[in-house]
Order: structure tokens, then C-alpha cells, then sequence
């Protein structure tokens, strides 16, 4: 077998030098701990800040909440179409809607009107009433 190199185990590189490596080690000291500054930085913006998870929170309830404004809407929306064609449907549906809101009766009916005391008699909108 040949000769055995020695070890390099602890021996620098030729091409380092001794200022090298120093100069080297703290450049990447000064940028690791550049680094840590900003990821703490980072972190105090994610726990603390109004766009982090305090800001996200008060997002997410505001989003149930209007979601729950919008299912009660739907719902409200349901019943008026039904209203709608109860109404196109049913002649007397329309009638009765007429009758309580217009003051409308039938040829062969007489209409009472009672007035509170106090009250005034006049319409409460021009056009209104009788002619």
C-alpha cells in the first residue's frame, strides 16, 4: 500500500486565511441575528398588530355575523315571493288587500267609517279621501 496522507482534520483550506475566516464568521453572525431581528418583527406583527390574528378574529366574526344577516334575508325574501304569488294567484287575497288598504267596498256594501275624537277628518295625504 502507499504512503497515508495525514489527517486534515483541523487544518484550514489553503485558500483560507486566517482574517478570512474571521471576517466571514461575522458577516454571517451579524446577518443571522439581522434575521432574527425581523422574524421577531414578523411575530409581533402577527400576534399584536390589527392585521394579524387580533385583526383576523374581529374579521371572522364580522363574517358569521353578516352571514347570519344574510340567511335571515333569504329567508324574509322566501316569504315575500310566496306573498307575491299568494297575491297574482288568489283573487281573494287580492281583494282583501283592497279592501284593508284602499277602503274599497262592493256595489251592494255600505262603508262606516269610525273617527277617534281628536282626530282630524282630512286625509292625511292630498288625493286622498273622497272627491
Amino acid at each position: 500500500m502507499g504512503k497515508e496522507k495525514p489527517s486534515s482534520r483541523g487544518a484550514v483550506p489553503a485558500m483560507a486565511s486566517a482574517g478570512f475566516s474571521r471576517k466571514g464568521v461575522g458577516l454571517i453572525r451579524f446577518f443571522c441575528v439581522i434575521l432574527l431581528l425581523l422574524n421577531l418583527l414578523v411575530l409581533l406583527g402577527i400576534f399584536f398588530s390589527s392585521h394579524g390574528i387580533p385583526g383576523h378574529r374581529l374579521k371572522s366574526g364580522q363574517v358569521t355575523e353578516l352571514e347570519a344577516k344574510v340567511l335571515a334575508l333569504q329567508k324574509e325574501n322566501q316569504q315575500l315571493y310566496r306573498k307575491i304569488m299568494n297575491f297574482k294567484n288568489d283573487p281573494r287575497a287580492q281583494e282583501r288587500l283592497v279592501r284593508e288598504h284602499l277602503g274599497w267596498a262592493r256595489e251592494d256594501e255600505v262603508m262606516i267609517e269610525f273617527h277617534l275624537p281628536g282626530r282630524s277628518l282630512a286625509p292625511a295625504e292630498p288625493g286622498w279621501g273622497p272627491p
